[in-house]
């Protein structure tokens, strides 16, 4: 499998796979599209998750962890199996943890696989810096669940397909990697997928350089702006030095 790491100055995206990891423990699967607006810099998403009861218990409920605040995103409808359903919001005070949990009218049956659609928007963008917008902690993900329980406390990997349009003075550094990019008028639309990760996000950027370059066969991907090139370059060098030292 080919590798990325995405390098920017102030972050460093690590992007690479556990190769200890069973994927028969890989929850679920998320499909989403996203739209960025220009007018409060916040995201327009819908979300498709297919989500597997691998226990023998019904379960009545199923709780959706928000990284920040349970008002973070403002979730809209919610449906599972084409079927609206009920949900209420819960935070750390209440239940130990900041989100949601949909409230099922049926429960879903050991060992079944069910589809559940979210449309939801986020609150303006509150990590705004200059030429920076990040998305990382905006999309909500379902617990840990093993042995009929689910569990706030373990990290679940989940695979991600996602579809995203922002204005093309923006470059895009995402979790996992980019398939495809199209230009449509003044918007960039790009598909992306993520492979066995715990969350996902991505950073919109202005101003950008990109440089890339191989080390053992590792893409790299150093993103920097033209001021601070030499911090960028220099990041770009320590990295490909890292990963000769650790290829063995």
């Amino acid at each position: 499998m080919r590798k990325i790491i995405v390098i920017l100055v102030a972050c460093i995206f690590i992007i690479g796979c556990d190769r200890t990891l069973n994927t028969e423990k890989i929850a679920s699967n998320y499909t989403i599209q996203a739209e960025l607006d220009t007018t409060n810099l916040s995201l327009s998403c819908n979300m498709n998750v297919e989500w597997y009861n691998n226990s023998d218990s019904e379960i009545f409920e199923i709780p959706f962890m928000l990284q920040l605040d349970s008002a973070k995103s403002l979730v809209q409808n919610v449906s599972i199996n084409a079927q609206d359903v009920d949900f209420r919001y819960v935070s750390k005070d209440t239940c130990g943890f900041d989100g949601f949990i949909l409230e099922l009218a049926k429960p879903v049956k050991p060992l079944k696989t069910i589809e559940i659609h979210i449309d939801f928007k986020t609150k303006t963008n509150e990590f705004f810096r200059e030429r920076m917008l990040f998305y990382s902690e905006d999309f909500p993900s379902i617990e840990h669940f093993d042995k009929g329980r689910f569990n706030k406390n373990y990290q679940v990997h989940s695979n991600y397909q996602v579809k995203i349009s922002y204005p093309s003075k923006f470059n895009i550094a995402t979790t996992g990697f980019i398939e495809n990019r199209d230009t449509v008028n003044q918007n960039v639309v790009i598909n992306a997928s993520a492979k066995s990760v715990p969350s996902y996000g991505f950073i919109l950027l202005k101003d950008i350089v990109l440089k890339e370059d191989y080390s053992s066969g590792v893409l790299i991907r150093s993103f920097y702006f033209e001021d601070d090139a030499t911090w960028g370059k220099k990041l770009l060098e320590y990295s490909k030095n890292i990963i000769e030292f650790y290829k063995d």
